[in-house]
């Protein structure tokens, strides 16, 4: 028999769709059926023989107690059958909606859960099903409200244990706060009495990732790396600002920071599909200035000067990284030119600071001779300061792009005079000193590397 809602074919017996639960047969004429079969017998049973005298009145009275007996007999098959019709067509409206889930329909699986309801609105399975196709619908709010009423319908513990199992997974998909989650996971233990909830904790907390430059403007083409927190996990990433998830890009090598402004935000990815929390870092790439290379000023082969303190004003300063301000004090590239031991410049790489780099660009207007620098190497504001910030050891000082010093500095608070091959800019030119190795603060082995004076002569 054709179901007038869906259209599936069931068997000529049954009361109800097979597919979607809906009654297809009219439960009232069944019975009145019956009913009338019934009367008609116990019609035709109550007529009295005359023939028989007593006899007959004794055989109409077990004719009546008969048709009595059978009338029940026939009611109890009746219900017995109605009652076998619709535990079939829940079973069959169940296993239709769980296949349905399986390839992913979510709206048919909603219709044939609903059906089920219609026939048992207690059905905690049905309940459990709709809860599972909004998960799958994106629809975490209606998936919340079903996952909580089959939570108060289902009394078996197994069962219980997967319907807590499914909606963790579909608080997590929604971005849930690690407290509400945390609060779940112990629900789930109280509830069911399995500790492993509460004991898996660790399992859902993924640790972001970080980036080894800090957020905020650079000069020329940047290599930004994302580094895991865990080397097993996967690292996901956008450049647009959007939200990462799992089908964002995949990390698999430094991105390249072009000329521009980009917002990364990258996510973390553990084995069993738990993301960490969004980090997102801002970049603003500008040009490094460009250099003229400059001609020797005319009545003189060494150029017309040579550098000293007071040329401090004719450089323009950039770095390639800077330690944000804390607690008030400023960690700004300037600090390396402005005559004061109170200040330093402290690089903001991850590491030790190795490729960070100081760039001086001359802004004078006629060439100029360095002959050495004086450097005062580390944080030495104070004995604290210095000891709890890393110091350069090897440094690389470069005209342009090609370099003129290899440097190996001390560890010490004093300033460091160095002596070079007398080398001449011009104006345009960059004097760029590059950090080629670093040694960590040994107070707390802190990584930040700080210069505090750098000076020409």
């Amino acid at each position: 028999m054709k179901c007038e809602k869906c259209g599936h074919d069931n068997e000529a017996s049954s009361l109800f769709c097979q597919n979607c639960g809906n009654p297809i047969r009219s439960l009232e004429k069944w019975e009145s059926q019956v009913t009338e079969d019934t009367n008609r017998e116990k019609t035709e049973s109550g007529i009295p023989d005359r023939k028989t005298g007593h006899q007959g009145k004794n055989k109409g009275i077990i004719i009546a107690i008969a048709a009595v007996v059978g009338v029940f007999l026939i009611a109890g098959a009746v219900f017995g059958f109605i009652n076998f019709q619709k535990i079939n067509a829940v079973n069959s409206g169940l296993k239709n909606g769980e296949d349905l889930l399986a390839v992913q329909n979510y709206s048919e699986a909603l219709v044939a859960f609903d059906g089920v309801l219609k026939l048992d609105p207690n059905s905690a399975a049905a309940i459990f099903g709709k809860a599972k196709a909004y998960t799958g619908a994106g629809n975490y709010k209606m998936a919340n409200t079903f996952f909580e009423e089959a939570i108060r319908k289902e009394k078996n513990s197994e069962k219980l244990k997967m319907i807590f199992d499914a909606y963790i997974a579909s608080e997590i998909q929604a971005g849930v706060s690690e407290t509400d989650l945390f609060a779940l996971l112990d629900r789930a233990s109280e509830v069911t009495g399995d500790s492993k909830y509460a004991d898996q904790k660790s399992s859902y907390t993924v640790k972001a990732p970080s980036f080894n430059l800090n957020p905020g403007t650079y000069q020329g083409e940047q290599k930004l790396e994302i580094v895991k927190a865990d080397a097993n996990d996967m690292v996901f990433y956008t450049t647009d600002g959007s939200q990462p998830t799992v089908s964002s890009i995949v990390y698999t090598e430094p991105i390249t920071l072009t000329k521009g402004e980009k917002t990364i935000k990258a996510i973390e990815v553990n084995g069993a599909g738990f993301a960490s929390k969004i980090i997102e870092g801002k970049y603003v790439i500008n040009d490094i200035p460009t250099t003229s290379g400059g001609s020797e000023s005319e009545g003189s082969d060494s150029g017309s000067g040579t550098a000293t303190g007071w040329d401090y004003a004719n450089f323009s300063l950039y770095a390639s990284s800077t330690l944000p301000d804390m607690a008030g004090i400023s960690y700004y590239v300037g600090n390396v030119m402005d005559g004061s031991d109170n200040t330093a410049w402290v690089e903001g790489g991850s590491g030790d600071g190795m490729g960070e780099y100081v760039q001086c660009v001359y802004n004078g207007t006629s060439a100029l001779t360095i002959h050495g620098v004086a450097i005062k190497n580390g944080y030495v504001k104070t004995t604290t300061s210095f000891a709890e910030n890393g110091s350069v050891r090897g440094l690389v000082m470069y005209v342009n792009t090609s370099p003129v010093a290899n440097m190996i500095l001390e560890r010490i608070r004093d300033e460091q005079v160095i002596s070079i091959s007398p080398v001449t800019i011009n104006p345009g030119d960059s004097v760029v000193f590059v950090i080629d190795s670093a040694v960590a603060g040994p107070a707390d082995g802190e990584h930040d590397t700080a210069i505090t004076e750098i000076r020409l002569f």
